[in-house]
């Protein structure tokens, strides 16, 4: 199932990976749509639906917002699948803050947003069966596998990291009642350690990817 991502009348879709291209912080989100079916010609190119995102303009008010999310495993329910009897770690930080008013009143206005998160845990390796670790061991010490990149493997916990920022600047400037100019900036970087082209839990570290993305996107529109 596919769906296309269209944000400031732009495609916001990844042609690689099928994924979003630019994030936009929760701050930033007037409205969204989803439609599934019998979208318009211009909305074409996704075969299972239609994600349509409108940003947020500034008002003759300023308005502001401040928040944090913040995770701990001291506080979370342990996984039952973890089969190991010691808690893994994990903590997440995601400070947020948005700023929006009027540069001019009844004529200029101005939107701002700024988004981080910081997460760092712990995931969990199985290898199965008895002696199966030793057997992979002692093949990866062999001549054979001299060169390979993976010289051993480990059961237990290893540690993951991941930590981004989404960051968006859109600038509104109305001509008449009926005509305004826009444009908008953005950007969003993205690291990943350890944790992706892999399944949830289960999976020895080696089989584990790493990724580190950054996209900006410039549109403007009348």
């Amino acid at each position: 199932l596919e769906f296309r991502r269209v944000l400031f009348r732009s495609d916001n879709r990844d042609e690689t990976t099928g994924s979003t291209r630019v994030a936009v912080g929760q701050e930033a989100v007037a409205e969204f749509r989803v439609t599934a079916s019998n979208v318009a010609p211009e909305f074409g190119g996704g075969a299972g639906g239609n994600l349509n995102v409108v940003t947020l303009s500034g008002t003759n008010r300023f308005h502001g917002d401040v928040n944090l999310f913040a995770a701990d495993a001291f506080i979370e329910a342990r996984n039952a699948e973890d089969e190991t009897s010691v808690r893994p770690y994990r903590r997440q930080y995601q400070p947020e803050a948005a700023l929006n008013g009027p540069l001019q009143r009844d004529r200029t206005f101005f939107a701002g947003t700024i988004e981080g998160e910081v997460e760092s845990g712990q995931e969990f390796s199985e290898v199965p069966g008895s002696g199966v670790l030793a057997r992979i061991n002692a093949a990866l010490g062999t001549p054979q596998f001299s060169r390979a990149p993976v010289h051993s493997v480990a059961a237990g916990h290893f540690p993951t990291e991941s930590n981004s920022t989404q960051t968006s600047l859109k600038l509104t400037h109305r001509l008449t009642q009926s005509n305004e100019l826009m444009v908008r900036y953005a950007f969003s970087r993205a690291r990943i350690d350890r944790e992706v082209l892999g399944s949830d839990n289960f999976t020895e570290q080696s089989a584990r990817g790493s990724s580190h993305n950054q996209d900006q996107s410039l549109a403007a529109g009348w």
